[in-house]
């Protein structure tokens, strides 16, 4: 059977999405051929997608689309859906992101042989909200690579130098929007402040077109926001995680919580809510807070700076905790899938 990929992802921004698509076409090397879109966002992106993929694709070919989204017009195709936010919280999204996800996404689910997922979560959502039979939608868990490990004392330091970074200080990760909740971080910090004048928080993140109300408050003392180069960007980010004192992750709605893995695998505690396919990525390897609860996220941060023996215990279960996860069981998998009659 041969493979095609829908490449539209292929030059956006890295987010989970991105990471999950990359690191599966990695492992997949030569087996598969990859369609690169010229514009893969905005009206360019849906044309080039909806039609130029199905009259370029050969009648012996069946097409992986790995983003949530694919042709309506080829059937012989396997779609990755990592969740359905857009369907079940369309107030987060720009209106005609939320609509055209709204109409597609029913009918591709209708329409392709076979849908991935990476939580059970996801799955109870598409089975219920797409009416699509339960066998039709197989999980498979996303996977951390090798780069995300405990960086050295001394590679920390001189990342932390390079970035400026402080001593001490909580990460929060992910792309800047609604669901995210960074508001909760925010209004939560100077309580945090008062009990740990030293420590600061890190915001990495980049806003998307596709939300609403991208723009975050002003941010209150001891708040920074910083970017990271997306030229090596993973051992960036396993420095930038190896030396927080915790990743701080109060999101609303996940899949899964790319973030929380990779977090886990560098050796950082995390403090998350339990919503969505979260618990399923940390386990027991996590300190719970309610999204909504400005005072448990405050509370739950000091303990985390306050208590060494505490973050040495979520170190070692989150290193446990991350090592069942890997891209080269999920490429395995998905390749299984993809090679069904």
């Amino acid at each position: 059977m041969r493979i095609i990929v829908n490449g539209r992802f292929l030059g956006r921004a890295v987010t989970g999405v991105e990471r999950y698509a990359r690191a599966l076409l990695e492992r997949f090397a030569d087996r598969v051929t990859v369609l690169h879109a010229p514009a893969p966002s905005g009206v360019a992106g849906h044309l080039w997608e909806q039609l130029w993929i199905a009259a370029a694709r050969h009648a012996d070919e069946r097409l992986w689309s790995p983003a949530n989204t694919g042709p309506l017009l080829v059937g012989d195709q396997v779609v990755t859906l990592h969740d359905l936010s857009p369907l079940d919280h369309p107030e987060w999204f720009d209106r005609r992101f939320a609509a055209w996800y709204g109409w597609l996404l029913p009918r591709l689910a209708a329409r392709v042989r076979h849908i991935l997922t990476v939580s059970e979560f996801s799955r109870g959502r598409i089975v219920e909200r797409l009416r699509v039979a339960p066998e039709k939608v197989t999980v498979i868990a996303n996977g951390v690579g090798p780069e995300f490990k405990p960086v050295s004392p001394g590679a920390i330091d001189d990342f932390r130098r390079q970035s400026r970074l402080p001593p001490r200080y909580v990460l929060a990760i992910g792309s800047i929007d609604p669901r995210k909740n960074i508001e909760t971080l925010l209004r939560a910090w100077p309580f945090v402040r008062a009990a740990e004048p030293d420590a600061e928080l890190i915001l990495v993140g980049r806003p998307s077109p596709s939300f609403r109300g991208r723009a975050t408050a002003a941010l209150p003392e001891g708040v920074r926001r910083i970017g990271v180069d997306r030229t090596g960007e993973e051992r960036a980010l396993a420095a930038l995680y190896s030396g927080a004192q915790a990743l701080a992750f109060p999101s609303l709605y996940e899949g899964f919580g790319l973030p929380l893995l990779e977090a886990m695998a560098c050796g950082t505690p995390v403090v998350c809510g339990q919503v969505g396919g979260v618990p399923e990525v940390v386990g027991d390897a996590a300190l719970w807070a309610d999204p909504l609860r400005v005072d448990m996220w405050a509370e739950a941060i000091v303990r985390l700076l306050q208590d060494a023996m505490l973050r040495d215990e979520l170190r070692e279960r989150g290193l446990r905790r991350s090592a069942q996860f890997s891209w080269d069981r999920a490429a395995e998998s998905a390749w299984k899938v993809l090679q069904t009659p």
